[in-house]
């Protein structure tokens, strides 16, 4: 899809909302950010580093995207894999932080419970914050978030809302969303048409 032309500066340390409809473009202008989608114009830069003369940005960013890719393990292990060496007590904090706790409690084995790579018998609700647990815990400086609170009831997305600056501390964020609640935490709001 044609995006644009956009023009804007996510600052280092600061939440930025890219504000829209759907189908307006926001999850691939994220997707510029790490190379999943093309730039047939202009550029974007990560500090002052164009990324068409970067290699990879993969390694300085964190994504939790609107359809997180689980892989056959436990619900830890697909936590785990944005920081495979991080310590099953970091595992859980950032399973509590993601808001997982109450769907913890529903099942037997909790964050032992093993998944297929489909998620079987999760919500969609639930697959987002795992995707959001992983990304909470690769230590990354650059934190993408697409559509975070989709997939979410009111009580849950007030959660992840009053939990964002916390979560966001020492990080450049920027979230892609149709939720003006969301939007209004940013410290800027860039909208798309």
């Amino acid at each position: 899809p044609l995006i644009g032309p956009v023009s804007f500066t996510a600052p280092a340390g600061a939440v930025t909302a890219i504000l829209g409809p759907s189908g307006s473009g926001k999850t691939s202008l994220l997707s510029l950010l790490v190379g999943a989608a093309p730039l047939a114009d202009g550029e974007v830069f990560v500090g002052e580093h164009p990324i068409s003369k970067v290699r990879s940005v993969a390694r300085s960013v964190a994504w939790a995207g609107q359809t997180p890719a689980l892989a056959p393990g436990s619900i830890a292990y697909n936590i785990g894999l944005g920081r495979t060496d991080a310590p099953p007590g970091e595992v859980a904090q950032a399973a509590r932080l993601a808001g997982l706790e109450p769907a913890l409690r529903q099942r037997t084995d909790g964050l032992a419970t093993e998944l297929d790579e489909r998620g079987s018998g999760l919500s969609g609700g639930e697959r987002r914050r795992i995707g959001l647990a992983r990304a909470w815990l690769k230590p990354a400086p650059i934190l993408l978030l697409d559509e975070p609170t989709a997939d979410l009831d009111e009580a849950a997305e007030h959660e992840v809302i009053a939990r964002l600056r916390d979560l966001a501390k020492g990080r450049t964020v920027l979230l892609a969303t149709h939720s003006e609640r969301l939007a209004a935490q940013a410290d800027h709001v860039v909208r798309l048409a």
